[in-house]
C-alpha cells in the first residue's frame, strides 16, 4: 500500500492528537458516572503512542534508533526535573522532607528493583510510561529484526494471556510497565506495518471497525460490572483504531501538528498542568466541574506549544550565532 511506505499519513498525526487528550481524561474526570466511564475508555490512549512507536520503528535502522533513545532519556530527564520541583514546592520547599524522601523513595533497594523490572517510580505515575519506551527502543537496537519478532511474539502473546485470564479471574496485574503494555503494543504497532505492506488485499477498516466497537462493549460491560474485562476491551480497541488510521489518510488540518509535534509533550506535561490547576481552583462549582477537563486540556497544548517556541527560538539563534562565526 503506497500510502504506508512513501507518504505521511495524516490520520496517525491526527490519532494522536485526539489520544493525548483521552489521556488527559484518564486523570482529569469529569465529574460523575459519566466521567468515569470516559477514563476507563480512556485507558486505550497510551497503548497507541506504543503502537506508533512500533509501527515507525519496525524498518529503522541504527542510528535513528540511537537518536530516539537519546531524545527518550531526555525526556525523562525532564521529566523528572519538573516532578522534583513540584515535590519540593507542595512540601513548603522542606529540604529536610525533600532528602528523606530521596533517601526513603528513590534510592532504596525496594524502589530501584521495583524501577528496573517494572517502572514503578515514587517521582510521577507518567515517568513508567517514558522507560517503558525507552526499553522499547533498546529491544529494537540491541536485538536483530529476526530475534525481536521472535522475542515479540513470544512477549506480546503471553502479556495477552496474562491480561485476559487477570481479568476473567478479576486479579490485580500491574499493566503500567514494558512487559504488560510497552512492548507488547509496541510489537503489535510492527505488526501492523509489515501486514499492510505484505498484503494486497488486507482486512478491511469496516472490520476492523467492528473489533473496535466489540472492545468498547467490553469495557462499557466492565464498567457496569465493576471487574476487569475492560483490559480485554482495551487490547481490541487500541490496536483496531489504530488499523483504521494506518489505512487511512485524511487532509492535512490542525490536528496533524498537534499529533506530529506537541502530542508527546502534552502526554509529559499534562499531571503538572492538572497539578497547578488544581493548586488554584480547589474546590470548582458545578459548572467548572464540568469545564475542568477542557481548561486542562487547552492549558496543557499551551504549555507544549510555548515550550517548543522557545525550543525552536533558542535553536533558531543559535544556528545564527554559528553562521555568523
Amino acid at each position: 500500500m503506497d500510502h504506508v511506505t512513501k507518504t505521511r499519513n495524516y490520520t496517525i498525526d491526527a490519532l494522536k492528537a485526539v489520544t493525548a487528550w483521552f489521556v488527559i481524561l484518564n486523570h482529569a474526570y469529569f465529574p460523575g458516572v459519566f466521567g468515569q466511564y470516559v477514563a476507563m475508555i480512556s485507558h486505550f490512549a497510551s497503548p497507541i503512542f506504543f503502537i506508533t512507536a512500533g509501527y515507525f520503528a519496525v524498518h529503522t535502522k541504527a542510528p535513528k534508533t540511537k537518536k530516539s533513545i537519546k531524545k527518550m532519556c531526555r525526556y525523562i530527564l525532564f521529566a523528572y526535573t519538573i516532578n522534583l520541583v513540584r515535590i519540593f514546592i507542595v512540601n513548603d520547599c522542606n529540604f529536610k522532607y525533600f532528602c528523606t524522601f530521596f533517601q526513603e523513595n528513590i534510592f532504596s533497594v525496594r524502589h530501584i528493583l521495583f524501577f528496573f523490572l517494572f517502572n514503578e517510580t515514587y517521582i510521577s505515575g507518567i515517568v513508567w510510561f517514558l522507560f517503558a519506551m525507552l526499553y522499547c527502543y533498546l529491544f529494537r537496537l540491541l536485538l536483530k529484526r529476526e530475534w525481536l519478532i521472535k522475542l515479540s511474539y513470544v512477549l506480546t502473546a503471553l502479556s495477552c494471556l496474562i491480561v485476559v485470564f487477570a481479568a476473567i479471574f478479576d486479579f490485580h496485574v500491574p499493566i503500567n510497565n514494558v512487559w504488560m503494555r510497552g512492548f507488547p503494543f509496541f510489537a503489535i504497532g510492527g505488526y501492523i506495518r509489515l501486514y499492510l505492506e505484505r498484503e494486497k488485499h488486507p482486512i478491511s477498516r469496516l472490520s476492523a471497525l467492528l473489533v473496535a466497537l466489540v472492545g468498547i462493549l467490553i469495557i462499557t460491560i466492565s464498567f457496569f460490572m465493576e471487574n476487569q474485562l475492560w483490559h480485554i476491551g482495551t487490547l481490541l480497541l487500541s490496536p483496531s483504531i489504530y488499523y483504521i488510521a494506518a489505512q487511512s489518510n485524511i487532509k492535512k488540518n490542525i490536528l496533524c501538528p498537534l499529533g506530529f509535534k506537541y502530542s508527546f509533550m502534552v502526554y509529559i506535561i499534562h499531571p503538572i498542568i492538572i497539578h497547578v490547576y488544581d493548586s488554584f481552583r480547589p474546590m470548582p462549582g458545578l459548572l467548572e466541574s464540568w469545564m475542568r477537563p477542557i481548561y486542562i486540556i487547552i492549558l496543557t497544548i499551551l504549555v507544549a506549544l510555548l515550550y517548543y517556541l522557545i525550543k525552536d527560538t533558542i535553536i533558531h539563534v543559535k544556528k545564527r550565532l554559528f553562521a555568523t562565526e
